[in-house]
């Protein structure tokens, strides 16, 4: 099937992107001739992410298997992949919003927090980001309304102006 790719122009892979021995699926694709165009991303939860191009244009996207990383990468790299594609714009743009709570100095990863927003009495965007970091979690991801995005080395202090995504559309 991946051989001779069908109809496809994007082979979505998830899950066997990890690190190490368990990372299987980007060696096999490296095999069947697609070029790696990377093969790791600066992004928590994701890290694991890669892309990867068949000479013919084909497009392999491997995300990883635990729920919130292959779920925060798939708005980051797979909506705008494929929105690109069909020529039209990405429906994952960040926008402004205020911070409700302070976030602690993150490494050296951007963090993609899954978050509540609401539009508060004034009409401005505010933002909780759900404390429970673990990507293996569904519950953060089942009542996430946006994604909130902490650049990598940075403190965010309560009440500034951050990044999010609105997974709802209505935010």
């Amino acid at each position: 099937m991946i051989e001779d790719g069908g109809a496809a122009d994007v082979l979505l892979l998830i899950g066997g992107a990890s690190v190490g021995d368990r990372d299987v699926l980007r060696a096999v694709i490296a095999e069947l001739g697609a070029k790696i165009a990377f093969d790791r991303i600066a992004v928590q939860p994701g890290k694991p992410s890669w892309h990867a191009r068949f000479a013919d244009g084909r497009l392999v996207l491997g995300l990883p298997g635990n729920p919130a990383s292959a779920f925060v990468c798939a708005h980051l790299l797979l909506e705008p992949l494929i929105a690109a594609l069909l020529g039209r714009p990405s429906l994952c743009q960040p926008q402004a919003a205020r911070l409700a709570v302070g976030l602690p100095a993150s490494g050296p990863r951007e963090i993609w927090w899954r978050a509540t927003l609401v539009i508060d009495e004034a009409g401005q965007r505010i933002v909780t980001p759900d404390s429970r970091r673990d990507s293996s979690l569904q519950r953060p991801l089942a009542e996430a309304n946006a994604l909130l995005c902490q650049p990598a080395g940075t403190e965010l202090v309560c009440g500034e102006t951050v990044q999010v995504i609105a997974l709802d559309r209505s935010s």
